[in-house]
């Protein structure tokens, strides 16, 4: 769309959101939602809306791309309306495969572990009885450092 000259008539301008949509299933019942969207917020502040959900959906996996509503549920539910549009889940589950191809989701999750790990010796050295007065206004990296040091073994 050229924002200089934008659709004129509220058809064309409904076709134009239309046209940036990801899911191109159920045009005829999407097309009079989309011009009472656009009656109620107007035309380029709904196909802004539209077209950064679209670019969201761009990241999911084609494989999971039927988690993205047709468009006459999306327009029909008021979707561009939502502050939370539901594909986070997909998206964070398509980097993580991404990742995860190439080795750095696993080193993601190995660095997480090792994290939690750290966090439950600290936690344990602090409510040990025989190591807890020592680590008694220590900082966590502090107890962390003597830990691996072997002081609190």
């Amino acid at each position: 769309m050229n924002p200089l000259n934008p659709p004129t008539t509220k058809r064309a301008q409904a076709l134009e959101v239309w046209s940036v949509y990801p899911r191109k299933k159920g045009k005829a019942a999407a097309l009079p939602k989309i011009a009472q969207a656009i009656a109620e917020i107007g035309f380029f502040e709904l196909f802004a809306k539209v077209q950064k959900y679209a670019k969201r959906a761009a990241l999911i996996a084609a494989d999971k791309k039927q988690f993205i509503p047709h468009g006459s549920t999306y327009f029909s539910a008021r979707g561009w309306d939502d502050d939370d549009d539901g594909l986070q889940p997909w998206i964070d589950e398509n980097k993580k495969s991404r990742h995860s191809h190439h080795g750095i989701g696993y080193a993601d999750d190995h660095e997480k572990r090792a994290r939690e790990r750290m966090r439950e010796n600290i936690e344990g050295i602090r409510n040990s009885a025989a190591f807890g007065p020592k680590a008694k206004g220590l900082s966590d990296a502090e107890i962390w450092r003597r830990y691996e040091k072997g002081e609190f073994r």
